[in-house]
């Protein structure tokens, strides 16, 4: 029969109606986007799909951004997906956009404070998202057999200045997921870190 010969799984399903949704986001229609998500979380809530959930749910979050929604409410409900990532122990490449996104979310409400406290507060709590991301990307390719580099390669000269001291934090991966706030990994993963 052609229609079995066709007929798509939930999972391909799914999958599709993400991709539809971005392609409308990257069409400039936000509107769209979430009506997609909508009809695409009611179909991932009948077949327990927490993932194409998440999915939805991130992608509304940039199409309410995109519409103007208040940047402070798409900001909650973004770090409630991120919760959800966790609780889940959904620590993937879709919780690392979440985490990009909150950051640049959080960095953008800090210029458009007056209130440099605020500000302040706001970069800082970006920085840990940042970290956050790059923990778990750096987690991630030590998994799939990456060769990192290693972090202690500076010469004894060149650790005396205060200015290469200062960038190593900055950059330098966390030593531990419990650095940043990070669930859902092994404390015997921070090893491969």
């Amino acid at each position: 029969d052609d229609n079995e010969a066709h007929a798509l799984d939930a999972a391909s399903w799914l999958d599709c109606r993400v991709a539809l949704a971005r392609s409308a986001m990257l069409q400039g229609r936000p509107a769209d986007a979430i009506s997609l998500c909508e009809s695409g979380l009611n179909e991932a809530k009948t077949v327990n799909g927490g993932n194409w959930i998440r999915r939805f749910e991130a992608i509304m979050c940039a199409a309410a951004l995109r519409r103007g929604d208040d940047m402070q409410s798409v900001l909650t409900n973004i770090l409630a997906l991120l919760e959800k990532h966790r609780e889940a122990n959904a620590i993937d490449f879709d919780y690392v956009s979440a985490l990009s996104f909150a950051a640049s979310l959080r960095r953008e409400i800090a210029l458009s404070m007056a209130d440099r406290i605020d500000a302040g507060k706001h970069l800082a709590a970006a920085h840990i998202l940042l970290k956050c991301a790059d923990c778990v990307l750096t987690t991630m390719a030590a998994d799939a057999g990456w060769c990192l580099p290693s972090q202690n390669n500076l010469s004894d000269e060149e650790e005396n200045d205060p200015d290469e001291e200062e960038l190593r934090q900055i950059y330098e991966p966390p030593r531990s997921p419990s650095d940043v706030s990070v669930t859902g990994f092994d404390d015997n993963d921070s090893d491969d870190i």
